[in-house]
């Protein structure tokens, strides 16, 4: 047995079958890794997250109230694009305003810029919004206070406010209703 590992033939078959074993398991690591990740990548999941409602509509000219600011949202599909698009949140949720006008108006929420292969399911499947005029007014901004809280003997300087005006903005018939904006003083009682 000791004249056989003195030959060279010996030694370059050692080496050939040596060889051959570890292509063989190389080969059959890398195919086990590829079957494993196209199975993660395969592998269906469903994700909940809460996404912000966006509003499309001309905000110069009208402004909108009742839809919800958030709507839970619930992705499913292949586990890579649904973490990924909860991670990224690269997709919208909206609803279009666009050809609606002055009134209140039931609307289908809409979601864009998912992979075709995440199916997404909504809280809710449409909102009812009230859109009104836009309006902007300027008002000068009024100080009250309690005269009753200050000790007698005492008088009240003129009080002085900054800014003197603000710009209300928002639905025509809410800010029609405003009839003046005060800052309001907080006077103790019996104060000197």
């Amino acid at each position: 047995m000791h004249k056989l590992f003195e030959q060279k033939w010996f030694y370059k078959l050692f080496s050939l079958l040596l060889a051959i074993v570890l292509v063989a398991f190389v080969d059959n690591t890398q195919v086990n890794t590829n079957n494993q990740t196209k199975v993660q990548e395969t592998a269906s999941t469903e994700k909940s997250l809460k996404m912000a409602l966006q509003v499309s509509v001309d905000t110069d000219k009208y402004y909108v109230t009742g839809y919800p600011s958030k709507v839970k949202v619930t992705l499913e599909g292949p586990n890579a694009l649904v973490t990924s698009a909860v991670n990224t949140q690269n997709f919208r949720v909206y609803i279009d305003l666009s050809k609606q006008g002055v009134g209140s108006h039931q609307v289908p929420i809409k979601v864009s810029g998912l992979p075709n292969q995440v199916s997404c399911k909504l809280s809710q499947k449409s909102v009812k919004v009230n859109i009104q005029k836009r309006k902007s007014r300027t008002l000068p901004v009024q100080i009250g206070y309690n005269k009753n809280a200050v000790a007698q003997g005492y008088d009240i300087g003129t009080p002085t406010v900054s800014p003197e005006t603000v710009e209300v903005t928002g639905a025509q018939s809410e800010v029609k209703a405003i009839d003046r904006v005060q800052a309001q003083l907080v006077v103790p009682n019996g104060s000197t």
